[in-house]
């Protein structure tokens, strides 16, 4: 009998002993397979801070670089031109130029140091009978006086644009007027037909997205007409047309209108000093509306895809 359960007990023995191999190897399997997807993660995350910090020294690197590119054209202009940069119009204007587009490119405390520099080299103010450098409507957010030299000083012919705080609870009056088309829907040069969009210059020109004219319409300040700047050749995918516009902004950095033309399903880039033909940037996006910001990243937001 004892020779039958011998056996009998090394072979449950066995069994139990396989199990538990198993098991603890199923365990070990788990454990390795959790630390794996563990540091999986982390390499991940680590990866994304790497980029992230790759991203801002970029971004530094290139605002440095403008900030040393403004300076060093400014201070030969400044040469050039016996101190003072409104000695002459085309120095003035090319001047106001480059300043309003380093304002836009660059953070605020590079933009204090911009003003202080020009502050200091005698460009805000008038000097020798010269007027005052022109800035009027830069952007300046979250640029903060209060510490500099220039704070309490004045600023002869400066006017710096500001941007409202606007309560919530704001009501405007209903006594607007007409700045652009007609009470009747057509294609004339005064006339718009299903207007969606539109964007404000800084020198107060509208850009009109004239949906079912199929045009990009320019309308400056006091204009009683407007003129066709994008499109206008009916609706269509070829380059020099565009389908049901629906909105529109102004690259200033590269002076070209950016436009959802919704009916083709893309984004287009259409330069002002050509105006013949426009370039596809983003294709197969229902595109409804579009913003860009002050580092000129693109925002597009696609209706079919709710993003």
């Amino acid at each position: 009998m004892s020779s039958l359960l011998l056996p009998l007990v090394l072979g449950v023995f066995t069994a139990i002993i396989t199990i538990q191999r198993q098991s603890a190897a199923r365990e070990q399997r788990n454990q390795d397979r959790n630390a794996s997807d563990k540091q999986r993660l982390e390499d991940q995350m680590v990866a994304k801070q790497l980029r992230e910090l790759e991203g801002t020294l970029s971004d530094n690197r290139y605002k440095d670089d403008a900030f040393d590119a403004y300076i060093k054209e400014i201070d030969t202009m400044m040469q050039n031109n016996h101190g003072m940069l409104t000695s002459n119009l085309v120095t003035a204007t090319i001047t106001r130029a480059k300043t309003l587009t380093i304002f836009r490119r660059l953070d605020a405390s590079r933009n204090i140091q911009i003003i202080q520099f020009l502050y200091e080299a005698g460009q805000l103010g008038e000097k020798n009978n010269q007027s005052a450098l022109d800035i009027s409507t830069a952007e300046l957010r979250e640029v903060d006086f209060r510490y500099l030299a220039i704070n309490k000083k004045k600023l002869n012919d400066l006017s710096l644009a500001v941007i409202p705080n606007i309560p919530l609870n704001a009501k405007w009056t209903q006594d607007g007027g007409t700045i652009a088309g007609s009470s009747e829907q057509d294609s004339g040069v005064n006339q718009l037909n299903k207007p969606y969009g539109l964007y404000v210059d800084d020198d107060q020109t509208v850009f009109i997205a004239d949906t079912w004219n199929h045009r990009i319409v320019e309308w400056k300040s006091g204009a009683t007409s407007g003129q066709a700047v994008a499109g206008g050749n009916g609706p269509g995918n070829q380059p020099n047309q565009l389908n049901r516009p629906v909105d529109v902004l102004v690259d200033k950095d590269t002076d070209s209108l950016i436009i959802c033309s919704r009916g083709n399903q893309r984004v287009v880039r259409w330069s002002r000093r050509s105006r013949k033909n426009g370039e596809t940037t983003i294709e197969n996006i229902d595109c409804l509306g579009l913003t860009m910001d002050d580092q000129g990243f693109l925002y597009v937001s696609n209706w079919e895809k709710h993003d």
